[in-house]
C-alpha cells in the first residue's frame, strides 16, 4: 500500500475493516470528493450516482465530468483522480467489498461474467424518469445495506441485480450500444495498470504517488 506524500488519506482506507465485514455500505450524503488532484485506486466495485452539482476527475487518464443525474460503475483497482467539484456537489455511493463482489459473480452470472466487470468509459447520463427510479434502489440498497437480518446479503444482491439489469435497460434507451466492446474490461494485473499510471504521471504533473487501498 502506498500512501500520499502530504498525507491525504482517502476515508475508504479507515473503514476497510467495516467494508469488509458487511459487505456492502451505501454512503447518502457526499458533498464532495474525498482526495484532490492525488490518484488513488480501492479493491471495492463503486457505484456513483450524482444528485447535484458537477465533480471532474480523470480515470485511468481520462477526463471525465460527473454531472447531475450521471451514474457510474467503477471497477476495482481502476485509477481515479478527482480535480475540482462545485460547491453544490452531493451524491450518493455504493461500495462493494471484494467478497461481496465475488458472492456476486457466482449468484448473479450474468452480470458479473468471470473475471469482467462493468467499466463505464463514460457517465451515464439518466432522464427525469430513469434518476428517480434509480434513485429509489439507491435508498432501497441504503436501508437494507444497515439492517442486520440474515438475509441481508441476499436482499442486497437482489436489488443490485435489478439496478443493473436497470442500467442495462437505460443504455439501450439512451442509445449507447453496450455490445462494441469498448464499456467491458477484463482486468489482467491492477498493479501493472497502477504502476503504468504513475509512471506516466511524471511526465505530466510533480510527481504523485497512488494512494492504494487494499
Amino acid at each position: 500500500m502506498t500512501m500520499a506524500k502530504n498525507n491525504k488519506i482517502h476515508p475508504l482506507l479507515s473503514l476497510t475493516e467495516q467494508i469488509d465485514e458487511r459487505g456492502l455500505m451505501v454512503f447518502d450524503d457526499i458533498r464532495r470528493m474525498p482526495v484532490y488532484n492525488e490518484p488513488y485506486t480501492t479493491p471495492y466495485m463503486t457505484i456513483g450516482l450524482n444528485l447535484e452539482g458537477w465533480v471532474r476527475t480523470e480515470c485511468d487518464m481520462r477526463p471525465v465530468c460527473f454531472r447531475r443525474h450521471d451514474i457510474a460503475v467503477l471497477a476495482p483497482h481502476h485509477i481515479l483522480c478527482a480535480l475540482e467539484s462545485s460547491a453544490d456537489y452531493r451524491a450518493m455511493l455504493i461500495v462493494m467489498s471484494v467478497k461481496f463482489q465475488e458472492e456476486m459473480k457466482r449468484h448473479y452470472t450474468n452480470i458479473y461474467r468471470d473475471n469482467f466487470f462493468y467499466l463505464y468509459q463514460h457517465d451515464l447520463s439518466l432522464t427525469d424518469k430513469q434518476f428517480a427510479s434509480v434513485l429509489h434502489l439507491f435508498q432501497m440498497l441504503h436501508t437494507v445495506s444497515l439492517m442486520e437480518s440474515d438475509n441481508r446479503w441476499q436482499m442486497l444482491g437482489d436489488l443490485l441485480d435489478v439496478l443493473f439489469l436497470l442500467l442495462q435497460d437505460y443504455r439501450r434507451q439512451n442509445g449507447i450500444d453496450d455490445h462494441k466492446g469498448k464499456h467491458w474490461v477484463v482486468i489482467v494485473n491492477p498493479s501493472f495498470s497502477t504502476i503504468l499510471y504513475v509512471e506516466i504521471h511524471h511526465t505530466r504533473a510533480s510527481y504523485r504517488h497512488v494512494i492504494g487501498i487494499g
